[in-house]
């Protein structure tokens, strides 16, 4: 089992002196995901977590971690999004530019998420049998760690890599891809 770890960096570079690290871990048949925002966090809009958790689309519109995992064989995907509250989505694209829909196969996600004067944090688990079938194969896949912050009213985007002229965390040249054994 390696863990991987991802810098991610902003679209804009920000005021703020906080960076954010992204990691993946392939434990059985569970994807870890953990994100780590380090630094000057107490302007960042990081609401405490709730007890009671939903689904809830538009994460992307306040501050917001995102994993986009990719069949780069099919160009299908998958994008989970999770809220510093515990709220979460997952939509499934059949193919690039297809409609958002959610995915029925992700029924609850569970966060857990730490946030102390200086850190916070966001660790999920994925479970692989809940793809569709054929969708994993470890040696085709491709991954996006994204995240929007907002501070100050105002979103940043971060990601492994920025290629467009605008943030866009669904281009496919921005993930990086990963064989997770």
């Amino acid at each position: 089992m390696k863990k991987y770890h991802f810098n991610l960096i902003p679209f804009k570079k920000s005021l703020n002196s906080f960076d954010i690290q992204a990691s993946l871990e392939l434990v059985g048949s569970n994807l870890e995901i953990e994100f780590i925002v380090k630094g000057n966090i107490k302007n960042l809009h990081l609401p405490k977590s709730l007890d009671e958790t939903k689904r809830v689309i538009g994460l992307w519109e306040s501050s917001c971690f995102e994993c986009f995992i990719l069949n780069n064989e099919t160009l299908s995907y998958y994008e989970f999004n999770y809220s510093p509250e515990g709220h979460w989505n997952c939509f499934y694209f059949p193919k690039p530019k297809a409609p958002l829909k959610q995915s029925p196969n992700f029924e609850e996600a569970t966060c857990v998420i730490n946030l102390t004067d200086q850190t916070f944090s966001l660790k999920t688990t994925i479970d692989l049998y809940n793809f569709l079938p054929g969708f994993w194969k470890k040696e085709a896949m491709s991954f996006g760690l994204t995240s929007v912050i907002e501070c100050d009213e105002k979103l940043s985007y971060w990601a492994i890599s920025h290629i467009d002229e605008k943030p866009n965390f669904h281009n496919f040249e921005s993930f990086e891809r990963v064989v997770l054994e």
